[in-house]
């Protein structure tokens, strides 16, 4: 399990603005160094509007009272400065919604990196939180919540999701300070670390046995794996005979069918020719999985 830690709306404009926000950044300054050191990717995710407000929609109130609240909410503007430390291998991500994913590069920067386990702090509570932890369950991430180093407005709607709407759907609810890193899973196949990517149980040397259908061991060719099921083309059928067999000028597998009145290819035919009965089987080359 690779794990981040996603850290939303925690900026200069916000905290100054809303007091409740204030409240998540002294647990969150102390988990920070933690969690970097026990190898989580730390996500600061920001909230901003194009200065022109091209990507305010004007059918809804609720972003356009953020636009027009001022400079705390226009990309640029030093309110949308993340208000915590933020370290060189940290990440900081622009969006301009609820959500950490919406309209974002998120889910991109976390593939890259394995991870697939989300520990969500921010504010509010009731949107930015929220609407992440949504997004993310939906994705397939495991998702952990830090229950201080959330805020909203209304205590008591922070209170019912932390106790009773995260819960309910699946979500582990900790504080900041009993929140431990989970290690990374060992003996996952193609993961750092498992035996499958480290080459356990190979033999000495590190070269494998040969697979079904390898010339050291069946003797039959069989194209480079390229991680697609191999294919080996094995013939087994006689020789097709030849056109004087088949009578002058009509090749046998020329001849027409009784049932269409054309050739079909790989028909059994028979011509008789001076008593001989000249049957040319059905082909019956195959294709064999080997791999």
């Amino acid at each position: 399990m690779t794990t981040a830690l996603i850290v939303g709306d925690v900026q200069r404009g916000i905290t100054a603005g809303y007091p409740f926000a204030g409240r998540v950044v002294p647990p969150l300054t102390d988990l920070l160094p933690r969690a970097r050191a026990a190898g989580a990717l730390v996500v600061f995710v920001r909230f901003a509007f194009r200065d022109n407000g091209a990507d305010v929609p004007p059918g809804s109130a609720l972003l356009r009272s953020f636009y027009e609240a001022g400079d705390a909410f226009h990309e640029g503007s030093a309110g949308t400065g993340v208000d915590l430390p933020v370290a060189e291998e940290d990440v900081v991500v622009l969006k301009r919604r609820a959500g950490a994913f919406a309209g974002t590069d998120l889910d991109l920067v976390l593939r890259a990196r394995g991870v697939d386990h989300l520990a969500v702090a921010g504010v509010a509570t009731s949107a930015m939180v929220a609407a992440t932890c949504y997004d993310a369950a939906d994705r397939g991430y495991r998702v952990t919540v830090l229950r201080d180093g959330c805020a909203d407005g209304d205590q008591a709607v922070h209170d019912f999701f932390m106790d009773a709407v995260f819960p309910g759907r699946g979500f582990e609810v900790v504080p900041c300070a009993d929140w431990v890193v989970p290690a990374p899973l060992k003996g996952v196949p193609g993961r750092r670390g498992s035996p499958a990517a480290s080459g356990a149980g190979r033999p000495a040397g590190g070269r494998r046995e040969p697979l079904a259908g390898d010339p050291a061991r069946d003797g039959v060719h069989t194209p480079a794996r390229t991680g697609y099921p191999a294919f080996a083309v094995v013939r087994s059928c006689p020789p097709k005979p030849s056109a004087r067999q088949a009578g002058p000028g009509r090749p046998l597998n020329s001849q027409r069918s009784s049932r269409s009145g054309f050739a079909v290819p790989g028909e059994p035919t028979t011509r008789a020719r001076g008593g001989e009965d000249l049957t040319w089987p059905r082909c019956c080359c195959s294709t064999t999985r080997t791999g």
